[in-house]
């Protein structure tokens, strides 16, 4: 189980029914529900803007330091 506390420079990815895709900080998920909110949670909770919580996918999306996110590139060459 993720603890939003442990990805809280990251963004989720939700894709509605309707196909919108939104990118939201997860900073703003730890504000309204506290350090020790799930990710399983909050997916739950999440809606669309055109009302629906019909989230057909959603991702964890890293934001960070490039070079750091990038190391791995490395490996595979």
């Amino acid at each position: 189980m993720t603890k939003l506390s442990s990805i809280s420079k990251n963004h989720f990815a939700f894709e509605c029914q309707c196909t919108h895709v939104a990118l939201v900080p997860v900073k703003l998920f730890l504000d309204r529900y506290g350090p020790y909110a799930l990710f399983k949670n909050m997916v739950k909770k999440a809606r669309c803007r055109c009302g629906s919580n019909n989230i057909l996918r959603t991702q964890i999306i890293y934001v960070g330091n490039l070079a750091i996110a990038s190391l791995g590139l490395a490996w595979g060459s």
